[in-house]
Order: structure tokens, then sequence, then C-alpha cells
């Protein structure tokens, strides 16, 4: 999610879902989106709702951190194996404890002991009510180059910046 000077929030990087739709590629051919994949994806395994919830848990993460590529410290290549040593997103600074709970109840190494998406929604709902109206911005300018090789982009495929 792109966010502009206005706070109007935009999808980014769906190219991949366009491309699978209209190509009939599964998931596990995209290698771009693997940071954001479920360990059970990672191994080939079909997607389910619990692995959706997993990557809403990376996605809560990239906003807590105000875009912070997930897991940027790992190679896409030594992903899975730092999954399976039970290793998780760090808690960013500036992230409540409770919005870090949830992002790690989202991103449980075993699908079943992840969050159900209805409970994830009635925690944000929860969250919401306390949530004070401070807006918090990036202080800085977003080098998106740098973001799509921390993310992995570049390590399993060429692309393009427009």
């Amino acid at each position: 999610v792109l966010v502009s000077k206005e706070l109007t929030a935009k999808p980014w990087g769906l190219h991949g879902v366009y491309n699978r739709k209209n190509q009939k590629s599964t998931q596990k051919d995209d290698p771009s989106m693997k940071k954001w994949q479920a360990p059970e994806l990672l191994m080939g395994k079909p997607a389910t709702p619990s692995s959706d919830v997993w990557s809403f848990g990376v996605f809560l993460y990239e906003m807590a951190t105000l875009g912070d590529a997930p897991f940027a410290e790992i190679p896409v290549t030594e992903l899975l194996q730092f999954h399976q040593r039970g290793k998780n997103l760090k808690k960013p600074s500036n992230c409540s404890n409770t919005l870090y709970a949830l992002i790690k109840s989202c991103c449980q190494w075993k699908d079943q002991d992840r969050a159900p998406l209805a409970e994830v929604s009635r925690k944000l709902v929860s969250a919401e009510r306390s949530a004070s109206d401070k807006v918090i911005k990036a202080t800085g300018v977003v080098h998106v180059e740098q973001y799509l090789q921390d993310a992995g982009y570049g390590e399993t495929s060429s692309y393009t910046v427009f």
C-alpha cells in the first residue's frame, strides 16, 4: 500500500495477482511475493484462509514500520529456514504491544495456530476504538529500488519501476 502526502492509500504490488489470474500461473510461480507468503505456501502447499491471515499480519507489520520491507535482512532463499527456526518479525519501535500481539497471532508457524480472520477483525475494531487520531508519517523519502531489494524482488526476478 502506498500512501500519498494527502494520506490517500492505494494498493501496490498487485501485478502478481493480475498476472496469475490472466496467465493461469500460481502464487508459487511468482517469486516476487515470497516474503508475504505463509510458510506452507513456501513449502508448495495450497493457499488457505489461514495463509491469508499470515499475509495480513505481514501487511500490518509494514504499516507499523511505516513501510519497512518485511524480513528485509533475510534472503528469499533462506526465508523458510528462518521461519522453521521459530523466528518472527521483530517488534517495531513505534508499535503498541496490542498491535504487535496481533501481528504475532497472524504470523504463527503452524497455520492452525494463527488467529481466525473473525478474531483478527474483532481485535482491529476494538483497537480502533481506543486509538488516537494522531497521524504518523514516515520521516524520509521512500527509495523504491531499495524497498524492492529488501522485499526480495531483486533476488528472484527482474522488475521495472515506473
